[in-house]
């Protein structure tokens, strides 16, 4: 599907799920401090500004505002403004143009649309600016500027141009048909701007050019910059490229766009710049040239330690290809996991390598491939450059240095790998993961004993009689993102750090490791929102299962009692994989029923009769409570001793003597 813009008949790709590429509608904010202004082609300089009575002309809201105000300007043409007013972090000065505000006139101190000399967090949104006779919107010697939902058509030099201005913003623009150069120029040693998620087609230059122009002053050198999210199309009849970069260093190119092109597509250089454009990462771009164009990538002089991952870079030119760099670039230079062509040059193309010749020659693209826009796209000759199902580009990349979502917010990864090019391959898969399984056991269990299983959701299952339960393992019916710090728990050990943790893919199984084992009631065990499928769907965490810890309860009754005694003596001396063993009376999981399970039910028997003593004795009825527990243990004295009887023989058939006799004196001395 196409975008039609609204001033000519080229097109720009869109896709359900994308964003808008043309001027956003305005959405509703809340206003910072300050006062409102109204313009409107209705209006009069000397009223009040108000909405009810605005002013006519936008200069007399620049030379009005201070920091904190707000400018929204009403639809209709005007003449362009000069700001020279600062605002502050915290209140910017904003100017708002609602749907059909026109700029077609210059301001009065400058060939421009829009000029902001010297004002510092400025704010100019909505405005489409056409025919101007130098930039649209100009902006210089300033810092923390934001230039969003503008639209710069037809004019004489510039759609947006600005010169040594730091921390700059420019997003969501569209600059298109620029007479003389470049759709967008960052200029003169300004330093971190971020270009991003702009529309920027037609233009006589470049797309989108940054210039360190030492002769300017300053140092020559752009760094820190970001350059994401860009559709560039048809540029650069005149020459340049989609993205120029000359003196750029320590920046990020990625996820953009660029197609149809008629110069080169990303180039890095040292013309103007004070060194060479160093130490930059291209990755997870879209580069298709026209059949007139030069290069996809161009690195040129002293532009070493650049690093080239995940890129698309294909060229319809009859023997221009992929990557033309310059033997003084090749130091610290890696360039791997790109879908190319057989095209690479490192002599301006007076001599051209295959893909195998310049792996041989300079130890790059090891792992990159060679395809067609018929096999990597959906419709290529249509400009949607989506992958298509089979595409070769899917999974195909590395993470390294990779973002994490695409051109238009799609996750990445959203398969087994990270795909190559702007745009990841997504089915449009919105069913969260689930838990299809949960279970517990000791980390100190015999390998051959099973696991506990947990019934899922908030509800507890039966009684869980073992003593040593410390791991938790969870199976996902789809692969997913986890992590150690994703389980939450209640219950014993709660709330500290887990103390171990592993995923499985193959299984698609996390387990974690418990500070300690739960010794007794329930426990809830909950994952985090963090924990996602490889499309970004969030799991819901909510209960995934409860377990009801109650050690000694073989019988699964939910109570220890003379019963659970009883279970386990018939049960005993039997091994994991025998016709008698049953896992529950394995109380301590080590594959084999004996005595030591015995031990342990007797025990918890005996620590929950005295429990139900204590209890007795604190609530308000206490004779009567007492009495009755007591009587309890008088009425199972009989069968304790017959029990104990069974133990004693037992102990002595496969123990010996000697235990025997210390295990009586254990006895003796706890009843004194």
């Amino acid at each position: 599907m196409k975008l039609l813009p609204k001033l000519t008949g080229k097109t720009a790709p869109l896709r359900s799920r994308s964003r808008r590429w043309t001027l956003e509608s305005l959405e509703q904010r809340d206003l910072l401090a300050g006062d409102h202004f109204y313009v409107s082609p209705t209006g009069d300089d000397s009223a009040a500004g108000t909405e009810a009575a605005p002013w006519l002309t936008l200069q007399k809201a620049a030379n009005t505002v201070t920091a904190g105000d707000t400018v929204t300007v009403k639809p209709g043409t005007y003449v362009g403004f000069d700001l020279r007013t600062d605002g502050t972090a915290a209140e910017p000065i904003t100017f708002s143009a609602e749907p059909g505000a026109v700029i077609n006139q210059r301001n009065a101190r400058t060939p421009d649309g829009i000029n902001l000399e010297g004002a510092d967090y400025i704010v100019i949104e909505g405005f489409t600016l056409l025919g101007l006779p130098r930039a649209g919107i100009r902006a210089v010697l300033n810092e923390h500027v934001t230039i969003r939902n503008n639209r710069a058509d037809q004019n004489g030099r510039w759609g947006i141009f600005t010169g040594f201005s730091d921390d700059l913003l420019i997003e969501n623009n569209e600059t298109s048909r620029s007479v003389e150069e470049h759709g967008i120029y960052a200029s003169n040693s300004g330093d971190r701007p971020v270009i991003r998620g702009n529309t920027i087609w037609g233009n006589y230059g470049n797309g989108i050019h940054l210039n360190g122009d030492e002769s300017q002053g300053g140092d020559g050198i752009i760094s820190g910059a970001l350059v994401e999210n860009n559709v560039i199309f048809e540029n650069g009849p005149g020459g340049g490229s989609g993205i120029n970069g000359d003196g750029l260093q320590s920046s990020t190119i990625r996820n953009n766009l660029l197609y149809d092109n008629h110069a080169s597509g990303i180039s890095l250089y040292q013309i103007d710049g004070a060194e060479g454009a160093k130490n930059n990462v291209v990755v997870n771009n879209t580069i298709v040239q026209a059949s007139n164009g030069r290069w996809a990538l161009n690195i040129q002089g002293p532009s070493t330690g650049n690093r080239v991952y995940n890129n698309i870079l294909y060229n319809y030119h009859s023997f221009r290809g992929s990557i033309d760099i310059d033997p003084d670039a090749l130091p610290g230079f890696a360039s791997d996991y790109n879908v190319v062509m057989n095209r690479f040059t490192t002599d301006d193309s007076a001599t051209r390598l295959t893909l195998a010749q310049w792996q041989a020659q300079t130890g790059q693209d090891l792992h990159s491939v060679v395809a067609t826009p018929a096999q990597l796209f959906v419709d290529a000759a249509g400009d949607d450059y989506e992958l298509t199902t089979t595409s070769p580009a899917v999974n195909a990349g590395t993470s390294t240095m990779a973002p994490t979502v695409d051109l238009v917010g799609t996750t990445r990864p959203s398969g087994g790998a990270w795909d190559i090019g702007a745009y990841e391959f997504s089915t449009g898969d919105t069913t969260p993961p689930a838990v299809v399984a949960a279970s517990l056991r000791g980390a100190s269990w015999n390998a051959s004993v099973p696991s506990a299983a947990l019934v899922l959701g908030g509800t507890a299952g039966p009684t869980l009689p073992w003593v040593n339960l410390d791991t938790l393992s969870l199976t996902f019916d789809e692969p997913v993102v986890v992590a150690a710090d994703d389980l939450d728990y209640t219950g014993d050990g709660a709330g500290d750090p887990v103390i171990g943790f592993t995923y499985d893919a193959a299984t698609q199984t996390a387990t974690w490791r418990l500070p300690s084992a739960l010794v007794g009631g329930d426990a809830t065990f909950r994952l985090t929102e963090n924990v996602t499928d490889l499309a970004g769907n969030a799991i819901d965490g909510a209960a995934i299962a409860t377990a009801r810890v109650r050690p000694g309860d073989v019988n699964g009754d939910g109570v220890v009692a003379l019963a659970d005694l009883r279970t386990n003596v018939g049960g005993q001396f039997a091994a994991v994989g025998g016709a008698r063993y049953q896992v529950r009376n394995d109380v301590d999981g080590n594959g084999i029923v004996n005595v030591i399970d015995l031990t342990l039910v007797r025990n918890h028997r005996a620590a929950e009769s005295a429990a139900a003593l204590a209890a007795a004795v604190n609530r308000d009825r206490p004779a009567a409570a007492v009495a009755t527990a007591a009587t309890t243990l008088r009425r199972d004295r009989p069968a304790g001793r017959a029990i104990d009887d069974v133990f004693s023989r037992e102990l002595w058939r496969h123990e010996g003597g000697a235990e025997l006799r210390r295990a009586r004196r254990a006895r003796l001395a706890s009843t004194t």
